[in-house]
């Protein structure tokens, strides 16, 4: 759980913008997530932006694109910023933070990964301007596919 403001960047390529990177925790109920965490003391919230992006993913040569939104916590109620973030050189990074992070791989937009919080999911899906809906079989549906979320 995050205690003070949260900042999660929404990371992909330069040239690709249908792949993100998600991470997977080593804690907690290890689902992906987007890379983000909490900010430090007299941390800016850029700096801490890509100081989490670099500990969780390895990448160093981050643009901020532009900020998404700012949400509350689904624990807390504490304030998360949401950035678009995207990185030049896939293939040139840092070892990324083992101790805290089990796995960091990207994903197209149409097979994110079974395990994705829901709460990141919504994320996602805010930034891509998806609006879902639900059937009457009671499952949340994509409203621009109509494939099953």
């Amino acid at each position: 759980m995050i205690n003070g403001i949260g900042v999660f960047g929404i990371l992909h390529s330069t040239f690709e913008y249908d792949e993100i990177v998600l991470v997977r925790h080593n804690y907690g109920q290890r689902g992906w997530s987007l890379p983000g965490g909490g900010l430090e003391p007299y941390e800016s919230i850029i700096e801490g932006l890509m100081r989490e992006i670099k500990e969780e993913t390895g990448f160093t040569n981050i643009r901020v694109v532009k900020q998404v939104g700012i949400f509350s916590s689904r624990l807390g109620n504490n304030p998360v910023i949401l950035f678009e973030c995207e990185f030049i050189d896939k293939e040139n990074r840092a070892p990324y933070d083992e101790s805290e992070i089990k796995e960091c791989c990207t994903f197209n937009l149409r097979s994110l990964p079974k395990g994705l919080y829901m709460a990141q999911r919504r994320l996602i899906d805010i930034w891509r301007g998806v609006i879902m809906f639900k059937k009457y079989d009671g499952q949340i549906y994509d409203w621009l596919s109509e494939e099953k979320i």
